[in-house]
């Protein structure tokens, strides 16, 4: 007994037009979400004072890259990889309130455009 199997129909070429339909649709699909939680995130973001976690983050940047590299040895890798981007985002930004906050906001809203933009991959 021989088993065949029928392999799929050819899968036609998007036209022109759908294309570039299709490609304004996915280049403005990430900014709303982007957009959105870029808003909510930022709203109210220097209405409170530092919390625990941040006043040990300010503490750590203000440090100099040595003394964050030591504190390794001490601490979860992953949190002295955060220390130096955060010392250098604070070098650049300088270390206000909204300075030190600003990156997490902009890292919860490109998550936000990354999930839509899956979501469109996987369900159209």
């Amino acid at each position: 007994m021989v088993i065949t199997a029928q392999l799929p129909a050819a899968r036609e070429e998007p036209r022109p037009a759908e294309s570039a339909r299709s490609a304004r649709r996915g280049s403005t699909l990430w900014l709303w979400p982007f957009a959105v939680a870029l808003a909510l995130g930022g709203y109210g973001m220097t209405a409170s004072l530092l919390g625990r976690d941040e006043l040990v983050t300010w503490d750590m940047v203000g440090r100099d890259t040595g003394r964050i590299l030591a504190t390794l040895g001490n601490v979860d890798a992953v949190h002295g990889t955060y220390y130096l981007l955060m010392h250098g985002w604070v070098e650049l930004f300088g270390d206000s309130v909204v300075s030190l906050r600003l990156p997490s906001v902009l890292a919860v809203a490109a998550a936000a455009a990354v999930i839509a933009l899956i979501g469109d991959r996987f369900f159209g």
